[in-house]
């Protein structure tokens, strides 16, 4: 199962020591947020709360033309411990919980 956690909270567990290895999930990575909280967003040209950030990562994430980055998802990150660095997210409330949602549905 994948999992999500608060990487600036050091929450991160020791990847040598787990079953399911750590993956940074913030930017720049590509499993990062595209759109950031508190400033004008590249994408969109709006400026994010933490909850429409999240919002808009669902739809953007969704979309047809990240189809390619969810297939890579489900290999990827199939039964993975995700860390986001967002100062503000908890494993509940955060973009990582979108992909995690995704792979768990979907990989196999």
């Amino acid at each position: 199962m994948t999992t999500v956690i608060n990487h600036r909270q050091r929450q991160v567990p020791n990847s040598s020591t787990l079953v399911n290895p750590y993956v940074f999930i913030g930017r720049p990575s590509k499993w990062g947020n595209p759109h950031p909280v508190g400033r004008t967003c590249p994408l969109c040209g709006f400026t994010h709360s933490q909850g429409h950030a999240i919002v808009s990562f669902r739809q953007w994430w969704l979309a047809e033309g990240q189809r390619s980055l969810r297939a890579e998802a489900l290999v990827e990150l199939k039964d993975k411990v995700l860390g986001c660095p967002g100062g503000l997210c908890t494993p509940d409330f955060c973009h990582g919980k979108v992909i995690a949602d995704y792979v768990n549905q979907y990989a196999q």
